[in-house]
């Protein structure tokens, strides 16, 4: 059996338990390279704390205490449309912990005050790897709205003796594209505008920006080569991006683009680059596949509404 609780804020009692199932995940998922969950508070998020309980059918004197089992974080918009992000602790994990959960509080986004009281109109959550636990959740709850809206692609490229001729012999219109730092005083303003089409997590505050475009902003891409990912190639500096305006020159941009975040990651010492990518879009994933990316994993995003 489990408990469950939201909280608007983390009480100060759970707060180091909780950080600790966090980083155990953490930990356990890094070399698959999911991304760290953190229970930060904010106006628009909810927690739910789940704890399972000590088994009832065991005959002993002391059955222990309740255990911090899973923990799911709900950001939700003034419009009722919500992201979530859920952990499970990986020593249980494929237990039954997430069936349980969602049959005890109901998948209900058309109640009054929205799903379990949050307010939230319809759900979206990715699903790490496309895990097949995922999948037969939606099974289970079929009489509910859940579909899979979106797949991304995670992407690796070994870039130790990286040669920037090599790259352009592959993307030979990356070498007409001009690639330079943020440097007029609107550019700041175009750039942050591009944020919101970017594929995978949004990019680290000391991330390194680099614009496309001799006279205003054609494209940007962020380099975070303090990511610290650990991969199969060794550790790896984190490419968001590129984002680019769908004109005519997009794919000579985006190559001139990918060819400088590779070059920076490099710079620094690391062997490999990792990228997201939409999986739909062929264009980028024939210009990724054509410097080397290679495909490490694929996440699927579901829907519930």
């Amino acid at each position: 059996m489990i408990l469950h609780e939201w909280y608007r804020s983390v009480p100060e009692d759970l707060r180091t338990g909780l950080r600790a199932l966090l980083d155990d995940a953490a930990g356990h998922d890094a070399e698959a390279g999911f991304p760290r969950v953190r229970p930060d508070d904010g106006p628009d998020v909810h927690h739910l704390v789940v704890h399972l309980l000590p088994d009832e059918r065991e005959v002993v004197e002391d059955r222990g205490v309740p255990v911090l089992a899973a923990y799911l974080q709900l950001r939700v918009a003034s419009d009722g449309t919500a992201v979530a992000r859920y952990v499970v602790r990986p020593d249980l994990r494929s237990r039954g912990v997430t069936t349980l959960l969602f049959e005890k509080i109901g998948l209900d986004v058309h109640a009054p005050d929205g799903w379990a009281g949050t307010g939230a109109r319809e759900v979206r959550i990715w699903a790490r790897g496309d895990h097949p636990a995922a999948r037969r959740l939606t099974r289970r709850f079929g009489s509910h709205d859940i579909s899979r809206t979106r797949h991304q692609w995670n992407l690796l490229a070994p870039v130790r003796g990286l040669r920037r001729d090599d790259l352009l012999a592959e993307v030979p219109a990356a070498a007409e594209v001009d690639v330079r730092d943020v440097t007029g005083p609107d550019e700041p303003a175009a750039v942050r505008g591009m944020l919101g089409t970017l594929a995978g997590d949004p990019p680290a505050d000391g991330a390194l920006v680099r614009v496309a475009g001799r006279s205003g902003v054609d494209g940007a891409v962020w380099v975070d080569v303090a990511a610290d990912e650990a991969t199969e190639y060794g550790t790896a500096g984190r490419i968001h991006g590129p984002a680019v305006w769908p004109d005519g020159r997009a794919d000579a941009t985006r190559a001139a683009l990918l060819v400088a975040a590779m070059e920076e990651i490099a710079g620094a010492g690391l062997p490999v680059a990792a990228l997201v990518v939409d999986g739909d879009d062929d264009r980028l994933v024939h210009l990724t596949r054509a410097l080397g990316f290679v495909h490490e994993r694929t996440d699927a995003e579901y829907l519930l509404r």
